[in-house]
């Protein structure tokens, strides 16, 4: 049992090297398998020894072998949170369908939380991806309930979309980005309604203790909402049973 753990560990850390560099291509529109890896600052095309999940930039030090520039540390957290979450999934699941789509789920959701925590925003070639993917796999299995779920998906969409309508008008502002609302039909599409709402609070309490801890001075400046929804999606879907359950005692 201990290789195959370890084979979904170095799984995960290559989709999350994969996941890291979407992150970085998506967001200023460059493509994702045409142009060959290459450092950021001096444009050095990387070799396959500077490719290695993780261990390339433990033995680089975390600079470029060229020009001796920091590589960004959301590289190899993004790799290690992937293969974590893998292994992770793969005990809870056993390789099932269940565990091909909150696999998926997981890793559309770590790229969104990485683009909105350095962009602001939540590209929609990544939520029609999202979405897309999930509409397959309900449909492939019978265990999973496409109607339901596309209309679960509707009504998070048009609830958000009425939030951010209603918040708008009292604050004068935007308070709430589209992305976000597209975000929540995704989620919604995923967990349900029960589960979205309780992603929605749990997101919204988060994002407003980061607020209140960033310090005075940014506490009026936007914040990465998307990325507090994805953190409290993904573990409330992976154990959307006793989440369910415990839901139907209090409720």
């Amino acid at each position: 049992m201990t290789g195959i753990y370890l084979v979904m560990a170095l799984l995960g850390l290559s989709l999350g090297s994969f996941v890291g560099a979407c992150a970085y291509r998506i967001p200023r529109h460059i493509s994702i398998v045409a142009i060959p890896s290459a450092c950021p600052e001096c444009k050095t095309r990387l070799t396959w020894r500077e490719k290695i999940p993780l261990l390339s930039f433990l033995v680089q030090r975390g600079r470029c072998r060229n020009c001796f520039r920091p590589i960004s540390w959301g590289y190899p957290i993004v790799e290690l949170v992937s293969s974590i979450g893998t292994v992770w999934l793969f005990m809870g699941f056993g390789l099932t369908i269940g565990f091909l789509v909150h696999w998926v789920f997981f890793l559309l959701m770590l790229l969104v939380c990485q683009i909105d925590s350095e962009f602001l925003i939540i590209p929609n070639t990544v939520l029609l991806c999202s979405l897309g993917m999930g509409i397959v796999f309900f449909a492939l299995c019978p265990s999973y309930s496409l109607p339901e779920a596309l209309l679960s998906s509707i009504i998070s969409f048009a609830v958000l979309l009425s939030i951010r309508a209603v918040a708008g008008y009292l604050w004068g502002h935007e308070c709430l980005g589209m992305g976000d609302v597209k975000l929540a039909g995704v989620l919604g599409f995923f967990l349900g309604l029960k589960l979205l709402l309780l992603t929605l609070w749990v997101g919204a309490v988060a994002g407003a203790l980061y607020g209140l801890l960033r310090g005075r001075e940014f506490r009026y400046s936007p914040l990465p909402f998307g990325s507090f929804l994805t953190v409290a999606a993904v573990p409330l879907y992976s154990w959307e049973q006793p989440v369910q359950r415990l839901i139907s005692q209090w409720f």
